[in-house]
């Protein structure tokens, strides 16, 4: 077939298909649709977007979270008053960090000592491979949260 009569004969089923009518909806993908919006409609406010809560309703909720976020970083405001195991953990907490910081200087000196044989792209490479291991392992559990949790 050649090209011309190829285009001819696209363009005019081209033109065709553009002036049939659109086509109805199925009735039952139409009944399934009307259903799901009136279950939407009828479902409680809590199980709404949030958008669609009432308004006190979503000042307690904003004032309640900071609360909670307020009673979690207490603790660290109320430091001298902790409790003396609180208190050692948080000072061990502190030591650790500083010595993970020391770890990481060491490895930075011991790279730069090496006389070049550590490569950058190794350091690099090892570090993307962390971040895509406890990508893939948040993703993990996720699936397994939405594989167990009852549905709605």
């Amino acid at each position: 077939m050649n090209p011309e009569a190829f285009d001819s004969l696209e363009r005019s089923v081209g033109k065709l298909l553009k002036d049939l009518p659109p086509a109805p909806a199925p009735s039952a993908l139409e009944a399934r649709v009307l259903r799901e919006i009136a279950g939407q409609a009828a479902r409680p406010w809590w199980r709404r977007p949030f958008a669609a809560w009432p308004v006190p309703a979503r000042m307690a909720f904003v004032f309640l979270s900071a609360a909670a976020a307020g009673l979690c970083l207490l603790p660290v405001v109320m430091q001298p008053a902790l409790p003396a195991v609180a208190a050692g953990f948080v000072e061990r907490a502190g030591v650790a960090v500083v010595e993970l910081r020391e770890l990481a200087s060491a490895v930075g000196v011991a790279a730069t000592a090496s006389g070049g044989w550590i490569r950058p792209i190794w350091i690099y490479t090892a570090a993307a491979f962390l971040f895509l291991s406890y990508a893939g392992l948040f993703r993990l559990g996720t699936v397994a949260w939405r594989t167990i949790r009852p549905r709605a």
